[in-house]
């Protein structure tokens, strides 16, 4: 996983936006723990000093995730 994380990073995010969509739909709940989940993994792999600009943008998204 080490040589292709940008990627993983990327899926994480990507993951969060299809369960936070789905969850505007159905089983809200579930599909809201399931984004916070991977938006817990995308700030592993968006180090602040390395990736700043998608560091700060997963951390809105995970905090505004976790207002609701």
């Amino acid at each position: 996983m080490e040589e292709f994380l940008i990627q993983y990073g990327m899926t994480q995010n990507n993951l969060r936006t299809a369960y936070n969509t789905f969850g505007e739909v159905k089983n809200k709940a579930d599909n809201c723990k399931k984004a916070i989940k991977a938006y817990e993994e995308s700030p592993k792999i968006y180090i602040k000093k390395e990736f700043p600009v998608p560091h700060e943008i997963v951390k809105k998204h995970y905090d505004n995730a976790l207002s609701f």
